[in-house]
């Protein structure tokens, strides 16, 4: 099954808070990422759609895909402005709304595709095994946390499987009720996504346990260092007695929904 990689990127952040700012290393941590999606010799990489949120010049991507592209992916890279909102909001509202414009302007993404929702600045090393381990026919995979009270809860925005149809019938417009004043994140509202939508084919677990290459935006925290790769082994268990207990339980967070939206 082909999935259609989709990244987000703001070359220039612009006065938001994150904390690698220049505009340069930051161009050059999202070339990095999508040269690895290039040289990602497996079909299931099918194509890559990198989306930019600040205007800046997309010249070195185009240039890196010309040269780059031996696998023939189906690549486009599109330009958008979109960071002229109240940087009080945090950047998922901004992430999520500039998703919303991409997809719709893509030229590849259309009601059969599968999109890998990807931060743009991290590479997954191990993405082909997890995309390979992903059933076909699902609306959404996600890694996902339910509270103790299961009506609120997260779901893991740097790496998401989700169908366009669902996307686009359920996600779209999410991004209004993202507000960073009153500590509502995206994540927070993918959850409410999830929750408001019983009976539809989510997995709340990605197969496997992401191998992250790259800088945190939030805290520069290097995601491969020594000290992050010896907490890859517990990560790992701590995934598989996930999925062996079926936790998140669905159904308990469907049964929240139903509970305060009875017939």
């Amino acid at each position: 099954m082909p999935f259609q990689m989709v990244l987000t990127a703001s070359v220039n952040p612009k006065g938001m808070y994150v904390k690698v700012a220049d505009s340069q290393t930051r161009l050059q941590q999202y070339l990095r990422a999508v040269a690895a999606l290039l040289d990602t010799p497996s079909p299931i990489v099918d194509g890559i759609t990198l989306i930019e949120n600040t205007g800046a010049d997309l010249t070195p991507f185009h240039e890196l895909a010309a040269k780059n592209n031996r696998y023939g992916k189906k690549v486009e890279f599109l330009g958008l402005n979109l960071n002229d909102y109240p940087l009080e909001y945090g950047i998922g509202y901004g992430e999520f709304r500039l998703l919303d414009a991409g997809i719709q302007q893509s030229t590849f993404i259309g009601p059969e595709t599968y999109l890998v929702k990807l931060t743009g600045r991290l590479i997954v090393r191990n993405l082909v095994s997890i995309l390979s381990r992903i059933p076909t026919g699902m609306d959404m995979v996600a890694d996902m946390q339910a509270y103790k009270d299961p009506s609120n809860g997260w779901v893991e925005s740097r790496l998401m499987v989700i169908a366009q149809p669902f996307y686009m019938g359920k996600i779209v417009g999410m991004y209004h009720l993202v507000n960073g004043t009153k500590g509502v994140a995206a994540e927070h509202c993918l959850y409410q996504v999830v929750r408001n939508s019983p009976g539809a084919k989510i997995i709340p677990r990605l197969p496997r346990e992401p191998q992250w290459v790259g800088y945190s935006g939030s805290t520069g925290m290097r995601y491969d260092s020594l000290s992050m790769r010896l907490r890859h082994p517990p990560r790992v268990l701590r995934r598989v007695l996930r999925h062996w207990m079926n936790a998140p339980d669905l159904q308990e967070v469907w049964k929240t929904n139903l509970a305060s939206n009875p017939v």
